[in-house]
């Protein structure tokens, strides 16, 4: 049996980073090889992820990855372990556009895992029952299988809402809740949250959360949930459809006057560039500490990938550059250090 599931909200702020940092610490603590994963580009959540979960995060995202690069990514990196977390973005069917193209229910869908949704209870009682019934029957396709209730006020509160909603949708699952002071928000700043790197006390945190997931939220139900008949993502031949729709873009992208976005979308980790990095032997210095540590681990992996060794080093702290034939500055907070 193969286990994942995504972690949805209904809309951002309702608790998505805190309780699936909670479940990956929770089933850790079971002793399971916990696998994170984050939808969308974002960089501050899979550092949490990583150092709960001593494995790497990564980010799955379509508009920069496609289809199969999607099912590729996710693939490759939950071989390994017993049990994979999906962190969604947003709302669940927030994406780019207009028809949730790149949003949590797409990637659900793609790599055809179960969706659990969060949903914030603070000042409303039966109506959040209204509210997860939508967000049940938006999608037929998706495979929503339980709701958590963020903020609850009382266990007379939860009482209300899971019955409200189990009389709807009897054959949703409502798995916990948690109750609101409890706090367990996580540092914030202008473009999100803290990075992991600036966060000291992510163990003791981490701890916090154990106990409360346990005490308030079924677990080895999350786990009964997760399992689903194991099957290849690609069998269907979806990979080799987009390879080749994004292989005809490209060419009738060439003899058209678009902008460099759309330019870089359709870019792919050609060959010839893995041949060059082999012949040069190139040595990649990676700029790594609390200023600069914004990287996606599937960028790094390609470049290892392609032949290149990577040598990381601190701008804080060393007095001189490591020898290597390039440097790679990611984003960060430097001017938090200066």
């Amino acid at each position: 049996m193969n286990k994942k599931i995504v972690i949805a909200g209904s809309r951002s702020g309702v608790g998505k980073t805190t309780i699936s940092l909670g479940l990956m610490a929770a089933l850790k603590k079971r002793g399971l090889k916990v696998q994170p994963f984050k939808v969308g580009p974002d960089y501050i959540d899979p550092g949490f992820h990583t150092l709960i979960c001593s494995r790497n995060s990564y980010n799955l995202d379509s508009y920069f990855l496609g289809t199969a690069g999607v099912k590729e990514v996710f693939s490759k990196n939950s071989k390994q372990a017993d049990i994979s977390i999906i962190e969604g973005v947003m709302g669940l069917f927030d994406g780019k556009g207009k028809n949730s193209t790149s949003s949590t229910a797409e990637i659900a869908k793609i790599i055809k895992a179960p969706v659990i949704l969060i949903i914030d209870a603070r000042k409303v009682a039966q109506s959040a029952a209204a509210v997860v019934y939508g967000y049940k029957n938006y999608d037929q396709k998706l495979n929503l299988k339980g709701v958590i209730i963020n903020n609850i006020s009382s266990p007379h509160h939860f009482k209300l809402l899971k019955e409200a909603i189990k009389a709807k949708m009897a054959d949703l699952v409502v798995l916990g809740y948690l109750p609101k002071n409890q706090n367990l928000e996580l540092p914030e700043r202008h473009l999100g949250l803290v990075p992991v790197s600036e966060s000291s006390e992510l163990k003791a945190y981490s701890q916090k959360l154990v106990k409360v997931m346990e005490k308030y939220i079924d677990i080895e139900q999350l786990i009964e949930i997760s399992q689903v008949e194991s099957e290849d993502l690609f069998k269907d031949n979806l990979a080799a459809k987009s390879i080749k729709k994004d292989m005809n873009k490209d060419n009738k992208l060439k003899n058209k006057n678009i902008s460099r976005e759309k330019k870089v979308k359709v870019n792919s980790f050609s060959k010839n560039f893995k041949e060059k990095i082999e012949s040069a032997n190139i040595k990649i210095g990676i700029a790594s500490d609390q200023a600069f540590n914004f990287y996606y681990q599937t960028n790094l992996d390609l470049l290892k990938a392609a032949g290149a060794q990577i040598v990381k080093f601190s701008p804080l702290t060393d007095s001189r550059l490591p020898e290597v034939d390039a440097v790679y500055l990611g984003g960060g907070f430097p001017e938090s250090f200066l």
